[in-house]
């Protein structure tokens, strides 16, 4: 798997009514690069999460999800710290993984 270049991080609480929206936003982009979709779900109770799981199933290689089970945000944790470590934790995860070809939607071949 090639390393992103780019990580898209997108925050959603109760946004079941947009969120495949942004989303399918987010997979139309032409790029020459590989990129990352990193979605973190802040407890949701619409459905919201479940939407993301669609996606996540189609796209394994490409969406990468934080689902909470208690919203954070209540609690005064800052959203953009848990992405910064889940993008860390991804990145280290890479540097042991062996390297294979994949492809991922949006990008010019």
């Amino acid at each position: 798997m090639m390393k992103p270049l780019i990580s898209i991080c997108c925050q959603t609480y109760n946004h079941a009514s947009y969120i495949r929206e942004c989303i399918d936003g987010f997979l139309m982009q032409q790029t020459t690069f590989p990129v990352e979709i990193l979605i973190h779900d802040d407890a949701s109770s619409d459905g919201t999460d479940n939407i993301i799981r669609e996606y996540e199933a189609k796209y394994p290689d490409l969406i990468f999800p934080i689902y909470q089970t208690e919203n954070q945000y209540s609690r005064g944790i800052r959203v953009a710290s848990i992405n910064y470590q889940l993008r860390r934790r991804r990145l280290l995860d890479r540097s042991v993984e062996t390297t294979k070809t994949s492809s991922f939607p949006g990008i010019a071949q």
